[in-house]
């Protein structure tokens, strides 16, 4: 702020623009209430984006969507609860630092569920509430297979209670190409069409 650059002045307006061109943006929410409700997860993190402290971003999103999500479908409806964080201690591997993001998505997947129970009339609606898609192979194999254990000691321990949630069927962790996932505008830049399927991918209108 004491020597600002012709950059930052470049930086500032771009934010303008952006501020100018969505303010009138809203979300919208589309429910048919005769018709049974999937909540429905993305999870996503990068890599080492941080270029100071080279840490990783996690970010999850959370529909609430009439029917479930195939592979090559998106939700269509307006998030219920979304997350974007620095995870707290540098990622060795790209598949940790999704796994890492995992632990973040399944807490918020178990306390929604947990204040739906609350609800008892609007438990009944809930058709399916455990899905959570993710664009990494890697890390959904590590969390269902306990022989990757020899090569991910270096994971904190408290990560693994991923696996304890998957093999008690509480969550499952289902595979979704990288151009399909909503997550993505959580934990990196996007730009051109890539922000424009994020942009769709909210439901804002």
């Amino acid at each position: 702020m004491s020597n600002p650059s012709q950059e930052h002045f470049q930086a500032i307006n771009h934010l303008w623009g952006y501020l100018l061109n969505t303010s009138k943006y809203c979300l919208s929410y589309t429910i048919n209430q005769s018709s049974l409700i999937n909540l429905t997860g993305y999870v996503d993190s990068d890599w080492g984006g941080d270029l100071i402290a080279r840490k990783s971003t996690s970010g999850y999103i959370f529909f609430f969507t009439q029917e479930p999500c195939k592979e090559n479908q998106i939700a269509q409806s307006a998030p219920i609860a979304w997350f974007s964080k620095l995870q707290k201690t540098p990622a060795i591997s790209s598949c940790e630092a999704e796994y890492m993001a995992y632990k973040e998505a399944i807490k918020e997947n178990l306390f929604i569920n947990s204040f739906i129970k609350e609800l008892h009339i609007f438990n009944k609606a809930i058709n399916n509430s455990k899905i959570i898609y993710t664009d990494s192979q890697s890390a959904i194999a590590l969390s269902k297979n306990p022989l990757y254990h020899a090569r991910t000691k270096h994971i904190d321990i408290m990560y693994h209670f991923i696996r304890y949630h998957i093999v008690e069927n509480n969550i499952d962790l289902l595979y979704i190409p990288t151009n399909k996932m909503i997550a993505d505008g959580f934990t990196k830049i996007l730009i051109g069409s890539k922000w424009q399927v994020f942009f769709r991918g909210l439901n804002l209108k």
